[in-house]
């Protein structure tokens, strides 16, 4: 048989408080939880460098950590300074990960809107918009069709062929002379 000490009686102690914060949201217990493990969580992330205000803040950020998450603590995985010292180090590297994280490059062109089009551009894609639906309507039904299955249904030739039944070459002359028609209508020869 081997006897409880004191460490196990903190442990089994620390487990109990949490498991309080977990199921009735007990202040006390959360007061309790603080009082013990504030100091050491201090001297944990202080340790590894952090300045006195990141210490805080990041011993601050546990305990809100802690009371929204209690319900989540299993005494049969961990014992309780392990979850809270684990969680203690999760908010520690997600505040360095936001220090860290580069600002935005306000002049990368990535960033910069385009230029509104002037009210000319408008017009001028107004008009071609109308000649282009005007020169599709002026296409026969069967070039009409393949257009509509390869550029709206985004369907490949062979697809097409196949779900029309027609051979892929003939496929690939209706789309090419359904472009001669169009490319004429609105005066490119190119």
């Amino acid at each position: 048989m081997t006897e409880s000490g004191p460490a196990d009686d903190e442990a089994l102690r620390a487990s109990r408080l949490l498991i309080a914060i977990g199921e009735t949201q007990d202040g006390l217990a959360f007061r309790e939880l603080f009082d013990a493990f504030a100091p050491r969580l201090r001297s944990f992330i202080g340790s590894r460098g952090s300045s006195q205000d990141m210490v805080e803040e990041v011993v601050q950020e546990t305990f809100v950590n802690i009371w929204k998450k209690a319900r989540l603590y299993d005494p049969s995985k961990a014992a309780a300074s392990t979850w809270i010292f684990t969680i203690a180090r999760n908010v520690r590297i997600d505040m360095l990960r936001k220090i860290n994280r580069p600002a935005p490059d306000l002049h990368d062109p990535a960033l910069v809107a385009e230029p509104e089009p002037g009210a000319d551009q408008v017009i001028e894609r107004s008009q071609v918009a109308t000649r282009l639906k005007q020169a599709i309507a002026g296409l026969s039904g069967d070039q009409q069709e393949v257009l509509r299955m390869a550029f709206i249904e985004e369907k490949t030739h062979a697809e097409i062929s196949d779900e029309l039944g027609i051979p892929l070459g003939t496929i690939k002359s209706r789309i090419r002379l359904a472009f001669g028609r169009i490319r004429s209508e609105l005066g490119g020869d190119r």
